[in-house]
């Protein structure tokens, strides 16, 4: 998986137009158009340039675009040159006016987000425009249950946690945030509808009602980050949310994927079928009939009896389609055991394995278990232990599940805002990313929002140590 970079901004953040691929023919206020006009003649300091030139402004969104339409005013990045325009090109405007404004928005381009100048056609710009709105300083908004006024809660302090020492280590690298976070368990401490409005990032709230009722006060095109609520995850579809934990399908999607990558001719896989649980889960339904799509013959268990297969050619892969917790627990057990008998035994589960109560430990690193999951924190890495020191240091306890969320999902959108400014979601879906416990990529799904589709592989070996892949 391809690495994140966060690349700061070079440049005075003023707003530079990315065309998009076309979706919409619609109209744009002609306000908006001359405003947008002026800003590219002022930029290149050429008041002739564009009058001939048939191009629009479309932005997705026409309604509450205060913090990122044509009328926001310019910022500059402090310590940091604007970027103009050569002299050689501006001596050339009168002549090649169109060539030369093509070329300087290239450049310019080129100069903030580090890559080479290309030929790009500005004269049909669709809906989707990409607007490069860097602020000077990224208000990041953090809507948790912290219930202060009460019995705080744990988890969620230590996911402010995690937060508080993402900041601190981008403000390191000289990246300002403002990070502001709001109790959404106290109704006296709730974020403001203007609160909301200035926001260039807003991760939380985490259940699903109240990221509901908080989109109904957001202003139109503004997106709301599901941090950690898997039923969230059908607002994605029809709202303009985020969503950071991976679906469980997703999971059975990479798993089948992995299964199928490591069979050999030679391998007997096995699918281990709950009929009672078939019948009533979606899950197992659907990684039986993610099974039948891959193509791989298998051979079909109801029960984790294995007296008539054979253990002399291969390995034997074995799946498990259940969601009942007396069957898994009864699966999982018996098969660690085979593996500890026969050893060329591997299974293949879901993180939902990992969180039954009833398995025995060893079990799992018996069966070879090859597990996917959204969250998996690997000490072994040189980051993580430098993390977990510093959180001791500061915070005087050891960082939960919840402290690597915070770290990780804060460290990523405010990087995306830092290098894509204001309008970053749109951008979203070029960038992936692997964090201390979770990683981030994000496809096209033709929805409204979008959902993390990232997922670790993960091996439980003999020697009980596991490892990331």
């Amino acid at each position: 998986m391809a690495g994140f970079c966060l690349l700061l901004p070079t440049a005075s953040a003023q707003k530079y137009l990315f065309p998009g691929s076309p979706q919409s023919k619609q109209k744009q206020e002609k306000s908006q158009q001359e405003a947008v006009r002026e800003e590219l003649k002022r930029i290149h300091g050429d008041r002739d340039a564009l009058k001939e030139e048939p191009w629009t402004y479309k932005p997705k969104y026409s309604e509450n675009t205060s913090r990122t339409d044509s009328t926001a005013t310019e910022k500059k990045v402090a310590g940091t040159p604007a970027t103009t325009v050569p002299s050689a090109q501006t001596e050339q405007v009168g002549s090649t006016v169109e060539s030369t404004v093509e070329s300087a928005v290239e450049m310019q381009i080129a100069d903030i987000l580090g890559t080479e100048a290309a030929p790009q056609q500005i004269d049909s710009v669709a809906e989707d425009t990409f607007v490069l709105d860097v602020p000077e300083t990224i208000d990041l908004a953090l809507l948790l249950p912290i219930k202060s006024t009460g019995t705080p809660s744990a988890n969620f302090l230590d996911y402010y946690s995690g937060a508080l020492m993402a900041v601190r280590d981008l403000g390191n690298s000289g990246l300002k945030i403002n990070l502001n976070i709001y109790d959404t368990a106290d109704a006296g401490a709730r974020i403001t509808d203007n609160g909301l409005a200035e926001a260039d990032v807003i991760i939380g709230p985490v259940s699903a009602e109240d990221i509901s009722k908080t989109l109904a006060r957001c202003p139109a095109g503004k997106f709301i980050v599901s941090p950690i609520e898997p039923k969230a995850a059908g607002l994605a579809e029809t709202c303009c949310v985020i969503q950071v934990p991976a679906p469980a399908t997703a999971q059975i999607d990479e798993l089948v994927k992995w299964l199928k990558e490591d069979t050999t001719p030679l391998d007997t896989v096995i699918l281990l079928e709950d009929e009672m649980a078939v019948d009533q889960r979606s899950e197992a339904r659907y990684l039986v009939s993610r099974m039948q799509e891959a193509g791989l013959p298998y051979i079909t268990l109801k029960e984790p009896r294995f007296n008539d297969i054979d253990f002399t050619k291969g390995e034997v892969r074995i799946v498990v389609a259940s969601e009942r917790d007396s069957f898994l627990c009864s699966a999982v057990n018996s098969i660690g055991k085979l593996g500890l008998n026969k050893g060329n035994v591997t299974l293949y589960s879901t993180s939902r394995t990992r969180s039954m109560e009833g398995i025995n430990a060893e079990s799992m690193f018996n069966a070879h278990c090859h597990m996917t999951s959204n969250y998996f924190v690997d000490y072994c890495d040189p980051q993580t232990r430098q993390f977990v020191l510093a959180y001791r240091a500061l915070f005087q306890n050891e960082p939960s599940s919840f402290s690597f969320h915070g770290y990780d999902s804060v460290r990523f959108f405010a990087a995306m805002c830092a290098k894509y400014g204001r309008q970053w979601h749109k951008k979203i879906q070029e960038e992936s990313w692997r964090g201390m416990q979770t990683d981030f990529m994000f496809i096209e799904s033709g929805k409204v929002g979008m959902a993390n589709s990232a997922i670790r592989r993960i091996v439980y070996n003999p020697d009980l140590s596991t490892t990331l892949k």
